[in-house]
């Protein structure tokens, strides 16, 4: 494999869990009256979860490796 791959799979998990935190912070913000979720927040909500799970599960593989 490239010799260079982790270095870039770090940074593109990192900035990957940030944008995923910081979209489900500003759609599910308490504070925010928003009182009715449509079909798009639960796709959100779906693909925010399943990107996470994903990324933390090829890092975990990726460092057993």
């Amino acid at each position: 494999m490239w010799d260079k791959a982790p270095v870039y799979l770090t940074q593109v998990d990192y900035y990957l869990k940030l944008l995923i935190a910081l979209l489900l912070i500003v759609l599910f913000n308490p504070l925010h009256n928003v009182s009715k979720f449509n079909e798009f927040h639960k796709d959100v909500a779906f693909s925010a979860g399943f990107l996470l799970l994903t990324s933390m599960t090829l890092t975990g593989i990726r460092n057993q490796l």
